[in-house]
């Protein structure tokens, strides 16, 4: 049996509330500014903690697509984009009552726990270079 860390980040369009857990202990709760110095200080980071690290977060669009890609650039990551429809039904499961940053945080953690992990796969180059193009305009 293959050992992850897991990793649910709770994206929004300022900040990243990352939520850590491996085999041995959970860490503490971390957040980065979501910009791209914020994105490069979460990356160091994670790659830190040592070994395959697999990420969950939800589909924010803009504000989750450029750090699921460059997460996603690292061998030893592994990143997931959730759906947030499939999150919230998750969330019912656990009987999650309520809703706050921290709160979303774990619950995507304990979705890359328990769940089949399907691997994020970035878009074509040309097709994200369009994005951002229609992005500006």
């Amino acid at each position: 049996m293959e050992s992850f860390s897991y990793v649910g980040i709770e994206v929004s369009s300022e900040k990243l509330l990352v939520e850590i857990k491996d085999e041995k202990q959970v860490y503490f709760p971390r957040s980065y500014k979501n910009v791209k110095r914020g994105h490069t200080a979460l990356l160091r980071y994670l790659t830190s903690i040592g070994g395959e690290v697999r990420v969950v977060m939800e589909a924010t669009g803009v504000y989750s697509l450029d750090l699921a890609i460059y997460l996603s650039q690292h061998p030893d990551i592994e990143v997931m984009v959730l759906n947030p429809l499939r999150s919230h039904h998750f969330a019912q499961v656990l009987l999650n009552r309520s809703k706050n940053d921290k709160v979303d945080a774990v619950m995507l953690l304990k979705f890359a726990e328990r769940m089949p992990f399907k691997v994020f796969i970035p878009p074509a180059e040309e097709l994200y270079a369009l994005k951002a193009m229609a992005r500006k305009i």
